[in-house]
């Protein structure tokens, strides 16, 4: 089944419908990848350890800040100019909104 959010979000059409993709770039940390895609309201925010070891992951990024929904539980959270998420090997948080 598609999670509903998939269907709705308009941050996961592709580019010919005016989605913006940014990467962002994590200094000194080459094994995690942080994309943000948006479409006017809609933004999806993703974050990828690729590496086998756990890592503590600290943003400072204002273009994230908001409230979004959790994608593995539905739950929200409040983002505010700065982040610090662990991020378990080989693992991904997906916030939408």
């Amino acid at each position: 089944m598609i999670p509903f959010f998939i269907l709705t979000n308009s941050a996961l059409l592709n580019v010919n419908f005016g989605v913006k993709i940014e990467f962002i770039s994590i200094p000194d940390n080459e094994t995690v990848l942080v994309l943000n895609r948006t479409n006017g309201k809609d933004k999806v925010v993703a974050l990828f350890n690729m590496s086998n070891k756990d890592v503590v992951l600290d943003l400072n990024h204002k273009e994230l800040s908001g409230s979004y929904n959790i994608f593995e539980n539905n739950s929200s959270i409040k983002i505010n100019d700065q982040l610090s998420i662990n991020l378990k090997a080989w693992s991904y948080k997906l916030y939408y909104r």
